[in-house]
């Protein structure tokens, strides 16, 4: 897939659903000449920049310059070690010994036959904290964290805060919280031998690391850093994981995920990103960027998958193995959906009806880059397999459809071979075919440009003007 995938993977990364419910306008459905339609793109990108002017972002700018004035204070590496310490020892992990690193003990022995047997020490159980087990102790989400003037006081509490002041004495409080039920997915474990010898018996003890890996997934966990009571940046992020196998793992061809991450700034600025996915059944991302003005950028993907293999991810999870089983299994996304929709006024939006044939004759078009003939009719092929267009505001006509195109892009002399690639055009109503470098020239879109660049100045200015 290296001549026409990264086209169609661009383009076909769409989001939001262009609805059958919204209402049509005659202007939105007149069918447009290719300058025409240039001078309604450009009009939307000058539109889009106009809607993110740098001042949205005064408030954030200056709390950001607020608190990177409190790093210098020693006291904050007072923090790690009191989770090493004290927070430790008030979350159910930890009482549980569960999903952290667990030292067995033992030697090995020989039997009168001189076969080698291991024989565990049950009484010497040792426990190892890392890096890896604080992140997962820190899904409890519990404890508060007060600065003092002598340091940082802990209490238990149902969430977890670091509660201090930035370099103006206003109140700030960094929080994650959780709600609903979790999903404890086990992730495989880790296993390590290591040896020494006793001093007292003289004999060679080996020792056995083994770490169970969990990954713990509440319904719902939000993190949000305040200011004087008023949340500055909230991070939302909901997920619901079924299906899981008896181990606890999880089953790409069997587990069910719904859930999405939202990014709010109090300026108005949200960022989303959604996902439900039933195995081998429904399959849909999105994603999409809003202001007080309404919606920026919207992105969908969807489709109906089937075929794939069952897998858990595990500690012997392989991408390469999973590749070979989806190959052999004939795993498939059919009525694959694409949509993306810019400023509500441009969008793009297609369907590959079954998208496993339509990988496979790309494949086919790869593998015939010397053939002039062969590629061609690959290329002809793999364009009946895609239905990709533009569309514009709320209208249904589709004002121009993008296909794939053949082309010469090399030629040997000496050996008389042809090199031939694939480039995407656009295809009006009226026949005539534009490659994508040719219509966004960058003389029919000055004004865009020109709009785009202030803007970069813009910010550019506002971020180095904004240090103290």
């Amino acid at each position: 897939m290296k001549k026409i995938s990264f086209y169609i993977l661009s383009l076909l990364c769409g989001f939001s659903v262009l609805s059958c419910d919204d209402k049509e306008t005659p202007e939105e459905d007149k069918v447009m000449t290719e300058a025409d339609q240039k001078s309604f793109i450009e009009d939307v990108a000058i539109d889009l920049a106009g809607k993110m002017p740098s001042k949205d972002f005064e408030e954030i700018r200056d709390f950001y310059y607020d608190l990177s004035g409190i790093y210098s204070d020693s006291s904050w590496y007072e923090v790690a070690d009191s989770m090493i310490t004290s927070y430790f020892k008030c979350t159910k992990f930890i009482e549980e010994k569960d999903g952290i690193d667990t030292i067995i003990s033992g030697y090995w022995r020989y039997d009168d036959n001189w076969n080698m047997y291991w024989i565990e020490d049950t009484s010497v159980v040792d426990v190892h904290f890392s890096i890896y087990e604080m992140a997962l102790t820190l899904s409890n989400f519990t404890g508060h964290f007060t600065q003092t003037d002598t340091g940082w006081a802990y209490v238990k509490a149902d969430d977890l805060q670091l509660v201090f002041k930035d370099v103006k004495e206003d109140d700030c409080v960094l929080k994650i919280a959780k709600e609903g039920k979790e999903a404890k997915m086990s992730m495989g474990y880790n296993e390590s031998h290591d040896s020494e010898r006793n001093p007292k018996t003289g004999k060679e003890e080996w020792y056995i690391e083994h770490t169970d890996l969990y990954l713990c997934v509440p319904e719902k966990v939000t993190l949000s850093l305040s200011k004087n009571g008023q949340n500055v940046i909230e991070v939302t992020v909901k997920y619901n994981i079924n299906n899981l196998t008896e181990e606890g793992y999880f089953d790409l061809g069997k587990s069910n995920t719904t859930g999405g991450i939202e990014f709010a700034l109090n300026n108005g600025y949200k960022l989303s990103f959604e996902n439900q996915a039933t195995a081998n059944d429904k399959l849909s991302l999105s994603s999409s960027l809003s202001n007080a003005s309404g919606e920026l950028v919207s992105f969908t993907i969807s489709g109906d998958p089937s075929g794939v293999p069952s897998m858990v991810l595990n500690e012997e999870f392989s991408i390469r193995e999973f590749s070979n089983e989806v190959q052999n299994d004939d795993a498939n996304i059919r009525n694959a959906y694409m949509s993306l929709s810019v400023d509500g006024a441009l969008k793009m939006i297609g369907k590959v009806e079954d998208l496993r044939a339509f990988l496979e004759i790309n494949d086919s078009i790869n593998r015939n880059e010397r053939n002039e003939d062969k590629y061609k009719a690959f290329v002809e092929e793999i364009n009946k397999h895609l239905d990709l267009g533009i569309y514009y505001g709320n209208g249904k006509t589709k004002q121009a459809s993008v296909q794939a195109e053949a082309y010469l892009k090399d030629k040997d002399e000496w050996r008389k071979e042809e090199y031939w690639n694939t480039r995407m055009v656009l295809v009006f109503s009226d026949g005539t075919r534009t490659s994508f470098d040719d219509f966004f020239d960058k003389d029919d879109f000055t004004k865009a440009i020109e709009a785009f660049e202030a803007l970069e100045e813009e910010y550019e200015t506002f971020i180095n003007g904004g240090e103290e």
